[in-house]
C-alpha cells in the first residue's frame, strides 16, 4: 500500500509538472498572440490615417486587408518584439534597485527607437525587423526635436484639460454634499470617468496622427493635408 501511495503521489506530481509545463507553452503562445493582433491592428489603423493625411479614401476593411499583405513582417517584428519585452521583464526581476533602473531606462530606449515603426512597416517592403528597426531609428534621430515638442504639447494639452475636469468633479461632489444629492454625486462621477476614457483615447489618436504626418513629412517630403508649408519649414526642420 505504501508503494503504491508513493507511485500515486509521483503521478500526481509528474502531472502537476506537466499540466504547469503547457500553461506556460499557452501564456507564451498568448502573448505572443497578443502582441502579434495589437500589431496588426495598429498597422491596419495607421493605413487608414496615413492615407486620411494623403487624402485618399479611408476604410477600416481596407486597412485590415492591408495588413493582411504585411503578415511575415507583422509576424517578425511581434516576435522581436515579445522577445526584447521578456528580455527586459526578467532583467528587471534579477537585477537590483539600481540595475532595474538600468533596464528600465534600456525599455524606454528600446520604446522610443520603435516609434516608427508601425509607418515603416506600411511604406516599407522590408520584413527584416531589425531593418525596420533602423528605418524607425533613422527618421526619429531627423526629428526628435520635433517628435519631443509635438508629443509634449499633446500631453500638456491633455493635462490642461484634465485639470479642468478636475476641477469639475470636485464642485460637483462639494455640491452634491452640501445639497445631499447623492444621484448628483453619481451622475458627476459618472460624467467624469467617462470624458477621462475619451480624452484619453483621443490624446492617443491625436499622438497617432501627429506621429504619421511627421513620419511622411521626414520620410517622403510629403505635406498632410491639416498642415500648411508654413508650418513644416517653421517647425518641423529635418537634418540633412
Amino acid at each position: 500500500e505504501s508503494s503504491a501511495a508513493v507511485l500515486a503521489g509521483s503521478e500526481t506530481a509528474k502531472d502537476k509538472l506537466q499540466w504547469s509545463a503547457n500553461f506556460k507553452v499557452y501564456l507564451v503562445l498568448l502573448y505572443f498572440v497578443s502582441i502579434f493582433w495589437a500589431t496588426f491592428c495598429n498597422v491596419a489603423f495607421y493605413h487608414a490615417i496615413l492615407n486620411a493625411l494623403c487624402g485618399k479614401p479611408v476604410s477600416i476593411m481596407d486597412g485590415f486587408r492591408f495588413a493582411g499583405t504585411r503578415i511575415k513582417a507583422i509576424l517578425f517584428w511581434s516576435i522581436l518584439t515579445g522577445i526584447v519585452g521578456f528580455l527586459i521583464q526578467k532583467l528587471e526581476e534579477k537585477f537590483g534597485f539600481i540595475g532595474r533602473w538600468v533596464v528600465a531606462f534600456i525599455g524606454i530606449a528600446w520604446s522610443v527607437a520603435s516609434i516608427f515603426v508601425v509607418p515603416c512597416l506600411i511604406y516599407s517592403q522590408e520584413n527584416n525587423p531589425i531593418q525596420n528597426l533602423k528605418s524607425s531609428a533613422g527618421i526619429l534621430r531627423k526629428t526628435w526635436g520635433e517628435s519631443l515638442i509635438g508629443y509634449m504639447g499633446i500631453q500638456l494639452g491633455g493635462f490642461l484639460l484634465g485639470a479642468v475636469s478636475i476641477c469639475f468633479l470636485v464642485t460637483a461632489l462639494v455640491l452634491a454634499y452640501f445639497t445631499r444629492s447623492f444621484m448628483l454625486a453619481g451622475l458627476s462621477l459618472l460624467f467624469w470617468l467617462t470624458s477621462l476614457i475619451i480624452l484619453s483615447y483621443l490624446i492617443n489618436v491625436a499622438n497617432q496622427i501627429y506621429r504619421c504626418a511627421l513620419y511622411l513629412y521626414a520620410s517622403q517630403g510629403v505635406i498632410a493635408n491639416p498642415f500648411s508649408q508654413n508650418l513644416m519649414t517653421q517647425a518641423w526642420k529635418i537634418k540633412k
